[in-house]
């Protein structure tokens, strides 16, 4: 099947997969990480962006650690009680034009060290 055929729902599962496998290289700075001097730089090299999002929309304000923007675009959104924590849901959101899918992915294992929320926790600083 052609990819401009496929929904969000469709994509969301394969994405995810590969995003997990990059923040895998970069904790152990390995593949397009090799380069970097530590965990923070491949890190940053990673996301396109880090940010506190304010929705007056739904009023669930959220940290967003954008990957990638553009069409389509993927992010994860960790809410959490005020800006300071602690963290109560992360959901792994892919976005194309006029469509999206979102997964809950607070208690998903990253790897033999990490479910995504210690993950996030350790390297975003929440308490």
């Amino acid at each position: 099947m052609d990819i401009k055929n496929l929904t969000c729902s469709d994509r969301i599962g394969p994405s995810y997969k590969t995003v997990k496998q990059y923040i895998n290289e970069a904790l152990t700075l390995t593949g397009d990480f090799s380069n970097c001097e530590d965990v923070n730089q491949a890190l940053d090299e990673y996301g396109s962006s880090f940010d506190f999002v304010e929705d007056e929309k739904t009023g669930l304000n959220y940290w967003r650690w954008q990957i990638s923007g553009g069409g389509p675009s993927d992010e994860f959104r960790i809410y959490t009680m005020g800006k300071d924590g602690p963290i109560n849901d992360i959901q792994y959101w892919f976005l194309d034009w006029f469509d999206h899918a979102k997964i809950n992915v607070t208690n998903d294992q990253l790897n033999k060290d990490y479910t995504i929320k210690e993950f996030i926790k350790d390297y975003f600083f929440f308490d």
